[in-house]
C-alpha cells in the first residue's frame, strides 16, 4: 500500500485498513516476503556477485 510522503492521514487510514482486514494483511505480508526473497535471496546475491566478477574480468582483459 502506498501513501504520499508526509500524508499522515492517508498513512493512518492505510494502517487501519490493514489492521481491520486480516486477509489483506496476510496477502500483503506474503507478497512482501516473496518480493524481498526475490530481490535479496541467495539466488539474487549469487547473480549479483557473478555480475561483478564478469565485469571485473572483462575490464582487465
Amino acid at each position: 500500500m502506498l501513501v504520499a510522503a508526509g500524508d499522515s492521514r492517508a498513512l493512518s487510514e492505510a494502517l487501519r485498513r490493514i489492521l481491520s482486514d486480516p486477509q489483506l494483511a496476510d496477502r500483503l505480508g506474503r507478497n512482501a516476503s516473496r518480493a524481498i526473497g526475490q530481490a535479496f535471496g541467495v539466488q539474487a546475491m549469487v547473480e549479483a556477485v557473478e555480475s561483478v566478477y564478469r565485469r571485473s574480468v572483462q575490464a582487465h582483459v
